[in-house]
């Protein structure tokens, strides 16, 4: 039995010129068939001649509904045999990654190439095409706890302090970085560490730092957040265990790696002068949680019994509004932050950090992706009555593919001549958006 099917595609073309047969035609294929939401489905496409390669392939900008597409388009060469006829191929590949449950099509990928027919030497230009095909997206199983769906080869989770955890006392402030890596995934797909409540303080957050680890044949994820402990209670106390869980669909299980819980001891401090000022400063980078020191420590004095039963009543009819608007105000903020980052003015802001061209030019074709409310698609289209970004484009994709000597470009010019034509686009009025870009459109980094 064949563990995991091939959809393969398959489309020959024959052109003629000067009476002469080009016998090329492109293979799509699949290594799966079904996949979970978030897992890497690899899509392998081969060019076949039966003659040879001129020019390198020029291939058209991938873009899938309802899924990420990382490209790995440096192609490998070979000879091979179709029906016992020897050809000349190159092939490259992407890996797609779903992000909602469902039927998934891969699209008709054109390709442009350059070969010679049988009998000549002068290589001709054509077009190939490969055929769309299907993919189930299968949903996150059952008893899933969705806040920590992961789907890897392997995943790690280490913590780091900033100090030593002995001799601790009231009001001093630990900071604790932990990271987390994925082999087989998106930076983005990893979720926030769960670290449990503590006794002795509060802890606020800082924004998280995503770092795209991919190497020549997998894509790898690296994401970094940073914590600090607020100790306000003299004792002893424990911190509670972090543990990650990620599925391997290699192999069909689920996984785990935890950082082991750790026991501190908090002494007092005769100079408590400092903490408030402390406490301040910390809230002020997280509001959510100084909110919540305040309802905590702010407790109403009353005199009387029956005010005081009448007052918890109140207190537990707070607390449970209380928690129903905090799980919607976290829901929001997550479905919020996921949506910057399938939006288009994420993909501009990647594109603005980029320093070197291939970086530029990659991530231009990532951002065009997601620019559905701009209007445009293309290179061309994008940098239309702009001929100061439109012929640095073009010298860009000639250093990027072509053998000629390599065009002296200045990607700074090229980063505020691409800043202004997109301002000038959203401008204009033309503001159709991708479901998942509407929420942060009028973001300009």
């Amino acid at each position: 039995m064949v563990k995991y099917a091939l959809i393969v595609s398959l489309l020959m073309v024959s052109f003629v010129s000067k009476g002469q047969n080009i016998n090329a035609f492109a293979v799509a294929k699949s290594n799966r068939q079904n996949v979970l939401v978030e897992q890497g489905l690899k899509v392998t496409v081969t060019v076949y001649t039966s003659t040879w390669f001129t020019q390198p392939l020029q291939i058209e900008n991938l873009q899938m509904e309802g899924a990420f597409v990382q490209s790995f388009k440096q192609t490998l060469s070979s000879i091979r045999y179709v029906n016992n006829k020897k050809y000349a191929s190159l092939e490259f590949y992407y890996i797609v990654f779903p992000y909602k449950d469902g039927e998934m099509e891969f699209p008709a990928l054109n390709i442009i190439t350059e070969t010679p027919a049988e009998g000549d030497y002068k290589g001709q230009r054509v077009t190939l095409s490969t055929k769309p095909f299907k993919i189930k997206v299968k949903p996150i199983p059952k008893n899933t706890d969705t806040k920590q769906w992961l789907v890897a080869k392997n995943a790690s989770i280490e913590s780091r302090w900033n100090n030593k955890l002995d001799e601790l006392k009231v009001g001093d402030v630990l900071q604790r970085t932990i990271t987390t890596r994925a082999q087989g995934t998106l930076p983005s797909f990893i979720e926030e560490p769960q670290l449990g409540e503590v006794e002795f303080g509060n802890i606020y957050t800082s924004a998280p730092k995503y770092y795209d680890e991919r190497n020549s044949k997998s894509v790898n994820g690296r994401r970094v957040d940073k914590y600090s402990y607020l100790l306000e209670q003299k004792g002893n106390f424990t911190i509670p265990e972090i543990e990650l869980s990620w599925y391997n669909p290699y192999v069909g299980k689920f996984y785990k790696r935890s950082v082991p819980a750790v026991d501190i001891s908090i002494l007092p401090n005769p100079d408590m002068a400092n903490l408030t000022s402390l406490r301040d400063s910390l809230n002020a980078l997280n509001p959510t949680l100084s909110e919540e020191l305040s309802t905590a420590t702010s407790e109403p004095n009353y005199k009387k019994w029956g005010l005081i039963g009448f007052a918890s009543l109140l207190g537990l009819l707070a607390l449970y509004i209380l928690i129903k608007v905090i799980v919607r105000l976290v829901s929001s903020i997550k479905k919020r932050r996921m949506a910057y980052r399938h939006s288009e003015a994420y993909f501009f802001r990647q594109l603005m950090h980029q320093k070197n061209e291939t970086a530029v030019l990659t991530t231009i074709y990532r951002w065009l992706d997601n620019t559905a409310f701009i209007g445009t698609k293309t290179l061309r289209a994008f940098a239309a009555k702009n001929n100061v970004l439109k012929n640095s484009l073009s010298a860009l994709k000639k250093n990027r593919f072509s053998k000629e000597t390599q065009q002296s470009l200045s990607l700074k010019q090229i980063k505020a001549e691409s800043k202004k034509q997109r301002q000038k686009l959203i401008d204009s009025g033309n503001k159709k958006h991708d479901k998942r870009g509407a929420l942060l459109k009028d973001i300009n980094p």
